[in-house]
């Protein structure tokens, strides 16, 4: 019962992780749409700097991210 139940924890862990990776993806997406949206109407030097600073940090964070969650992943893997 205990292994079955354990079974079942892991099975939902997996499901609920893959479901997130989406949401991260889909949100990830429409962050590039409104970045590719704001930089069609930005007509102010100081307007386009703020913007590519924005995106700079936005895919620094996103590189960090990614990182972080392979790290996990690999943790996870080498425990089962």
């Amino acid at each position: 019962d205990l292994l079955k139940f354990l079974y079942e924890q892991l099975h939902q862990y997996k499901i609920n992780e893959i479901n997130q990776l989406k949401q991260i993806r889909t949100n990830d997406q429409l962050i590039q749409k409104l970045f590719n949206y704001l930089s069609m109407y930005v007509d102010k030097p100081n307007d386009e700097h703020i913007l590519a600073q924005l995106k700079f940090e936005y895919e620094q964070q996103q590189k960090i991210n990614q990182n972080s969650n392979d790290i996990s992943i690999n943790k996870y893997r080498q425990q089962f």
